[in-house]
């Protein structure tokens, strides 16, 4: 019955992770129908039992819920600031759902415990990386072939911005070297993973986005070199790689490295440096804003995005700063300590799995507003349940 139980909870569960993928957006403007969808599958996946963990003071399971203090402070504070402040209900809300997100270990690790469900979930994020991805080319009218050739515009539906579309492209990437020409079965396996890893990256080269595609580049390299996959795969894999690139590839990778070459010289940082300016020129408004912040629901003039009202900042960093001031910042910071800790315990032993992780954390916590997003929060229930298995070994 048990088993049952948490069986059913799994199925809901994957559900709300399809659905997201299928039908919803990463940053939705509007929520509709299919966002609540999504919320009614998470909400029958937690249960009862999930939300009165974070309440029972005695209780500790999964591992994580010592952080619960971290999320109470960040619930209530801020919004007791958005009273303050009277900020409205509707930008309060599109607030608290990415923090939810954030803290969706909390709830989701105690109703799995002892459930090897993080086995899956890797594979359950990287199939929505190339759903994101397959409905960016959809949108656009283009296909993985046309990248390079100009930058491509998704009306404002940022699919390739999902942190999963990193994610799978690395994840699926990591898992085509593994099973390289180890049966027939594990090479048509293979070719679907380098397919869907193809399809994750010409998504991320549509818009050109730099820092993911640098860190793709990047894990892939790590991998290739340290990975314990053997010598002679790895030299027929570069053959390959080497003859499919100069014979098919080698126009659309100079095409791409120029655009991302010619977008580094355009726009630089994105005026992030004068983003974190802004935020701290709100703080310095008084001794409460610099503790506390504006609150859930408030907004700023952010020269980032054309000096126009914001809500969102490109970093969790200065997120939390002018959410939550510096207090919140500072508790955000001993979970993100846990979620590093995490991740290290993951490079430990499953070195395709940390760096598809930690680079779809790290866009998130310096570079764009991902974290807003259930990938990302996805990806901490990864690497938080991959180290609680880990302990509990």
């Amino acid at each position: 019955m048990v088993f049952l139980k948490v069986d059913i909870k799994f199925v809901f569960f994957a559900l709300s992770i399809l659905s997201y993928g299928l039908f919803s957006l990463p940053f939705p403007r509007n929520p509709g129908l299919i966002e609540g969808a999504v919320a009614l599958f998470l909400i029958a996946t937690v249960g009862l039992r999930g939300a009165l963990n974070l309440v029972a003071f005695n209780s500790n399971e999964g591992g994580v819920l010592k952080y619960r203090y971290v999320f109470w402070f960040l619930l209530l504070t801020p919004t007791i600031m958005m009273f303050f402040n009277n900020w409205g209900l509707k930008t309060y809300i599109r607030d608290i759902i990415p923090l939810l997100y954030i803290f969706l270990p909390l709830f989701l690790l105690p109703i799995f415990h002892g459930y090897k469900f993080f086995r899956y979930l890797p594979w359950l994020v990287a199939i929505v990386g190339v759903l994101f991805s397959l409905r960016f080319f959809l949108e656009t009218s283009s296909s993985p072939l046309d990248i390079g050739s100009a930058v491509f515009w998704d009306n404002k539906k940022y699919f390739s911005y999902d942190p999963a579309v990193l994610f799978g492209a690395i994840w699926l990437f990591v898992n085509g070297l593994r099973h390289l020409i180890r049966t027939y079965a594990s090479a048509f396996l293979s070719l679907l993973c380098f397919t869907g890893s193809f399809l994750c990256v010409a998504a991320l080269a549509g818009v050109v986005q730099r820092a993911p595609l640098a860190l793709f580049a990047l894990s892939c390299v790590i991998y290739f070199l340290f990975s314990d996959i053997r010598k002679d795969y790895k030299v027929v894999f570069l053959a390959i790689m080497l003859y499919l690139t100069m014979t098919y590839f080698s126009g659309l990778f100079f095409d791409v490295t120029e655009l991302f070459y010619q977008k580094q010289s355009e726009q630089g940082l994105n005026n992030k440096d004068a983003e974190f300016a802004s935020v701290l020129g709100v703080l310095s408004l008084g001794l409460t804003e610099a503790m506390f912040g504006i609150g859930w629901g408030g907004g700023f003039v952010n020269p980032a995005y054309g000096n126009i009202l914001m809500y969102n900042t490109h970093s969790v960093v200065s997120y939390m700063l002018i959410k939550a001031g510096f207090l919140g910042a500072v508790a955000m910071s001993v979970y993100y300590y846990g979620a590093i800790r995490s991740i290290i315990c993951v490079f430990k032993y499953d070195l395709g799995l940390a760096l598809s992780a930690s680079s779809a954390f790290l866009i998130g916590l310096l570079f764009q507003p991902t974290y807003k997003t259930l990938s990302y929060g996805l990806i901490l229930v990864i690497v938080f349940a991959y180290r609680v298995d880990k302990y509990n070994r």
